[in-house]
């Protein structure tokens, strides 16, 4: 008997521990009249620091829209903190955090994790609106405004030996004395994508982004009418390595490189860029570098004064013809609309798109090695190329060719439609209808066949383009194929 019922607890204990553990939720609203247990809008707490204390890992809090004047410390728990709708920009607008005074809005400092996450919020008036320190949270989504850094870095976002995610969030109005008004990385491996940064102003350097000994991936964002007394109105890097991706850097100003000023021995990877209508007072007013080391890739660089110092530039739209790289071209970018509806310069509905006759398109830098999804039907292997999305979120190539600069224009969907026979593949060409043939060689083993193709994408009044898939490569029975 003893026996049989130490065999039940043990597979009771093992089941405990095999299972996950539920989540919570817990509520958090003003309109109560006093704080409950915080399991219902009904019962919820008054403030976000009661929500926090009452949750585990995984757990989330929850915040009804209204203003709350406190600080909220994540105190290393690994829960989502979140308005009722983060999707929403009326609700994100209406869920406000602030401080008024010299302390942080929001503190990651205790060791928390990627499963810390902070989403949906209004963060205002506080000495840095989002604090990280040693931790790698994920902050989404949020209105980080009008924060200023006094005697600090960092007055949007502050990240010190700290990794966070930092993505689809407008970081706007900051100010900071030391630098980085709108994110400030110290010693840090932060991801920066999908963010907008508007007007943020530093009395130092780097106006948007400031990355100091740091290792950072930035990606798809705004950088927007920033502003830095000293040097990197839109992206500043210092002893750091950076690949800066995709990225919309305009109307940007500073004493020494407007756009980006890379120094203290950094290495950088610019690739896919439009760098337009920045200004600095000496040196490049586009991307400056100084004993830096960097590679310029499939970038405009445009209106900036002078577009780049410290680097050359290759397969981009450069307005000086001096900068000869290989591939470069020296023509008007041909963008859709620079200024936007609101006829002004360096507000955020400019319109840096490529109009169609655009020099841009199908003229960047289209590495040999491609990815391709391909899908398989009873009848047809159905390919599509899949090298990434543009700023935009639009698929990367969509002609003959990658183009230069941030945005891709959108031709309708490159699709091509793979028939295998026993001696010939035939190529469609979905939007524009052509086709193309290919012959095929077996592998020795006759287990796979081997092709080469190219496809001619002739554009109703633009000069003919081509492009050639090879060298010989085998037909994979997996999900994706390199040409």
């Amino acid at each position: 008997m003893l026996r049989k019922a130490c065999l039940l607890l043990h597979a009771m204990i093992s089941l405990a521990l095999a299972s996950p553990s539920l989540s919570a939720s817990f509520y958090v609203s003003q309109s109560v009249p006093a704080s409950g247990d915080g399991t219902s809008w009904e019962t919820a707490f008054k403030t976000i620091a009661e929500g926090i204390e009452s949750t585990e890992s995984g757990d989330e809090v929850i915040v009804a829209e209204g203003t709350y004047i406190e600080t909220v410390d994540f105190s290393g728990r690994n829960i989502t903190v979140r308005s009722s709708d983060p999707e929403n920009p009326s609700v994100v607008a209406s869920t406000v955090i602030e401080v008024f005074g010299s302390s942080e809005v929001v503190r990651f400092w205790s060791g928390e994790a990627r499963e810390a996450i902070l989403a949906g919020f209004t963060i205002s008036a506080g000495q840095t609106g989002v604090s990280c320190a040693e931790s790698s949270p994920v902050i989404r989504r949020n209105v980080i405004v009008a924060n200023t850094a006094e005697f600090d870095k960092g007055g949007g976002i502050s990240c010190y030996y700290a990794s966070p995610l930092v993505e689809d969030n407008t970081i706007a109005a900051n100010r900071a004395s030391q630098g980085g008004a709108g994110i400030a990385c110290e010693r840090g491996r932060p991801v920066i994508r999908r963010n907008l940064l508007i007007r943020n102003v530093s009395d130092a350097d780097g106006g948007g982004i400031l990355l100091v000994n740091s290792t950072a991936h930035v990606s798809h964002n705004r950088i927007i009418a920033n502003s830095a007394a000293d040097d990197g109105g839109g992206v500043l890097c210092l002893n750091s390595h950076a690949e800066i991706l995709n990225n919309l850097i305009a109307s940007n100003r500073a004493g020494v490189g407007g756009g980006l000023f890379i120094g203290d021995s950094s290495t950088v990877t610019l690739t896919g860029n439009t760098v337009v209508a920045n200004s600095s007072l000496s040196g490049a007013g586009g991307v400056h570098l100084s004993l830096s080391s960097g590679t310029v890739r499939n970038c405009i660089l445009w209106a900036n004064g002078d577009d780049l110092a410290g680097a050359t530039a290759t397969y981009s739209c450069i307005e000086n013809p001096d900068d000869s790289g290989e591939g470069n071209i020296h023509d008007d970018p041909r963008f859709a609309d620079p200024d936007g509806p609101d006829n002004l310069l360096g507000t955020q509905d400019d319109d840096y798109t490529l109009a169609q006759d655009s020099p841009c398109r199908d003229s960047g830098f289209t590495p040999a090695a491609m990815p391709l999804q391909i899908a398989q039907t009873p009848t047809h292997f159905v390919l599509s190329w899949d090298p990434g999305r543009d700023l935009a979120g639009m698929a990367r190539i969509s002609g003959a060719a990658v183009d230069i600069g941030a945005y891709e224009y959108q031709d309708s969907s490159p699709l091509y439609l793979l028939e295998s026979s026993q001696d010939m593949i035939r190529w469609w060409s979905a939007y524009l209808g052509e086709d193309t043939s290919a012959s095929v060689s077996d592998s020795p083993d006759d287990r796979r066949s081997f092709f080469r193709a190219s496809v001619q994408t002739p554009v109703p009044g633009a000069p003919a383009r081509s492009r050639t898939f090879g060298p010989l490569v085998p037909m994979p029975s997996h999900n994706q194929i390199t040409f």
